[in-house]
């Protein structure tokens, strides 16, 4: 191993964390908070490279042999799963280990005492095993509802000093890894909804507890018939999501990729924020009726967003193209909604631009397939026949401004879902 190997970020951090059990509490506690700036100075290949199944096996060896304060591994554990979540989203097996075990019996047993109970201790057990955990899905239900019942409470604290509004991110943030459920049948529905109403009314979450709340909700309610009335109705989901887009385009635009470690930190908050909004767009369009305005408004937010992230955030732009191909493919939004909205010139930029990845080049290669041919069963509607033939005519002449078949004929039919002159689907 070279030098430089061997002084990489994730040697020190594991080498750091070993060494824990040689000093005294007060002296780990500092060296944990100076372990917070080298783990966001890793990048992937330094985060994969090491073994937290053996640093966990350590933490757990370390408190059975009262070599180490739960309150100063629970610090530790907290770093981990926070820069796991936002920013490398790697399993860690942490499921498989020992010390899971342990947090799930501190858990419970803390959450079974009375007058003695340590709720921010409970707080903290909670956010950790959650944030840690690779799958939520097959959490016990004892534990599914002790978390949600103490991070909710968490959650609802109003007051607007920075230190709360950290911790209710932390707590909301740890929500939303819980798997899809179904809240409809637990009491915890409303407490969802009113943090969020009171956020829409005096803005008092940061960005990423905000989509956490929502993302919690949407997990929630997936499978539930009221998931229109909620997210839609009550809770304007549209408008929210509408406002947050711009946001997060605001953010692209003005990125610079020389940045400050704090600065690092917010883009990978943004990148998280941005990814799992978009994301819950798929969800809400293949679940609920919106009107035609609607649609429109939202297509031509996102279309925004992907033209503007298309050099700088390549997740972002990719998440995007994903969202038009899933309105294709579960039909959920009408063709004008995404040929108003500005999808198709859109699809022709992307087709046009040769450094693109083969992925995002079908995606809208499909794209311009799908909604002629629709547009072509539509001409066969009596009743929609004229103004099909309108709208196909525009969009015919919309696509040959754009260059569409030249550029078709350069990309030489080499895409996995064109075959034999059909679309393979």
């Amino acid at each position: 191993m070279n030098e430089a190997e061997a002084l990489r970020p994730g040697k020190i951090f594991f080498l750091s964390v070993s060494e824990l059990c040689l000093f005294s509490s007060k002296k780990q506690k500092q060296k944990i908070e100076k372990l917070d700036g080298i783990i966001w100075e890793m990048d992937r290949k330094d985060f994969c490279s090491i073994s937290m199944f053996s640093i966990f096996g350590q933490l757990g060896m370390m408190i059975t042999e009262k070599k180490m304060k739960v309150e100063n591994v629970i610090l530790l554990l907290k770093q981990i799963g926070y820069c796991k979540v936002l920013k490398f989203r790697e399993s860690l097996r942490f499921e498989k280990t020992s010390l899971c075990e342990v947090f799930e019996k501190m858990i419970v047993d803390e959450d079974k005492k009375d007058e003695k109970k340590n709720e921010k201790m409970l707080i903290d057990l909670c956010e950790c095993y959650l944030l840690l955990r690779e799958s939520n899905y097959d959490v016990p239900d004892e534990l599914v509802s002790i978390c949600i019942r103490c991070l909710l409470k968490a959650a609802l604290c109003k007051e607007e000093s920075e230190e709360v509004r950290k911790e209710v991110e932390m707590a909301l943030l740890a929500l939303s890894n819980i798997g899809y459920g179904d809240t409809s049948k637990e009491p915890y529905l409303s407490e969802i909804k009113e943090i969020i109403l009171y956020h829409q009314e005096h803005r008092n979450l940061t960005r990423l507890a905000y989509q956490s709340a929502w993302s919690f909700l949407f997990n929630r309610l997936f499978m539930q018939n009221e998931i229109e009335d909620v997210v839609g109705n009550e809770l304007h989901y549209v408008r929210e999501v509408s406002g947050e887009l711009d946001e997060i385009r605001k953010w692209v635009e003005q990125k610079n990729e020389e940045k400050e470690e704090e600065m690092k930190r917010k883009d990978e908050k943004m990148r998280r924020i941005a990814e799992v909004w978009l994301r819950s767009i798929c969800s809400f369009f293949s679940r609920c009726k919106v009107a035609d305005e609607v649609a429109i408004g939202m297509v031509a937010d996102v279309t925004r967003l992907c033209r503007t992230s298309r050099e700088n955030e390549r997740m972002i732009f990719s998440a995007c193209l994903n969202i038009f191909k899933t309105m294709l493919i579960l039909k959920c939004v009408k063709i004008e909604a995404l040929l108003k909205g500005g999808a198709s010139k859109l699809a022709v930029e992307v087709l046009q631009q040769s450094t693109l990845t083969n992925l995002n080049t079908n995606i809208c290669f499909k794209f311009c397939l799908v909604v002629s041919e629709r547009l072509e069963k539509k001409m066969n509607n009596e009743m929609e026949a004229k103004e099909m033939k309108r709208v196909k005519m525009e969009f015919d002449e919309e696509m040959e401004e754009e260059g569409y078949e030249d550029t078709i004929l350069s990309l030489n039919g080499s895409f996995y879902f064109f075959r034999d002159g059909k679309i393979v689907y």
